[in-house]
């Protein structure tokens, strides 16, 4: 936050709650969002292991659960926000749901904490098992595929609503003349010759689309109800 509001940076990537967070703090305005996998939203779930026959959320009270950030969107705020609201978590607590909560710092953690059994469920997005778990091609063991014989061992007992995806904020008082033309030459990168750049060079997205600031509201709901805010 602090680069943008003494101006050493134009433009910075936020992720949804980073953009709440900027925008309340330094003013940043979003230009354009993220599209991944040829969405521009996506889910946090509460995955368990098949073996657990664990088959419903309610199975997972006094159980242990392996978050990944405090920070984390689909990691953890997404998740607390839907236990809080169904009445399964107290004060913000995850412990008065939860026998045991361990933070993994990442996604790929997580997930392995829970396939290796060391924790009952964990919280990531919906396609984190794809992404995540992979192994080399039968056709070219140079590149990655999916490991579907990991990937059959999750299931989810619960989904969240949809997470706006990432994205460019520009800030405060940045001309609006040079955030257009920001836009713009990012909506040019959807081009198919920018595709290669977007994926090797850009944390390996597809492209960019429009984004208005209002998309972000609920998210703005979740942060405050976690208490992220001074707000009640």
């Amino acid at each position: 936050m602090k680069p943008l509001r003494s101006q050493n940076v134009d433009l910075a990537f936020v992720h949804p709650v980073g953009y709440v967070l900027a925008s309340r703090e330094a003013g940043c305005r979003i230009i354009a969002k993220d599209i991944w996998h040829g969405k521009t939203s996506f889910t946090a779930r509460l995955w368990v292991h098949q073996e657990s026959h664990i088959q419903s959320l309610e199975e997972l009270r006094g159980r242990t659960i392996a978050f990944v950030d405090p920070a984390s969107s689909s990691g953890y705020i997404y998740p607390m926000v839907m236990l809080i609201k169904r009445g399964m978590i107290k004060n913000r607590d995850p412990k008065t749901f939860f026998k045991e909560v361990v933070f993994a710092g990442s996604h790929d953690a997580a997930l392995l904490a829970l396939l290796s059994r060391n924790v009952d469920a964990t919280a990531s997005f919906d396609t984190a098992p794809q992404q995540y778990l992979k192994v080399p091609c039968h056709a070219d063991a140079t590149k990655q595929c999916p490991d579907d014989a990991r990937i059959r061992q999750l299931s989810y007992v619960a989904e969240t609503e949809p997470i706006p995806e990432a994205g460019i904020c520009g800030r405060a008082d940045l001309d609006p003349v040079v955030a257009r033309k920001v836009f713009e030459a990012l909506m040019g990168m959807n081009a198919p010759a920018y595709r290669p750049l977007l994926l090797a060079k850009l944390y390996n997205i597809d492209g960019f689309a429009p984004a208005a600031d209002a998309e972000y509201n609920s998210v703005r709901d979740a942060v405050d109800l976690m208490g992220f805010t001074g707000r009640k």
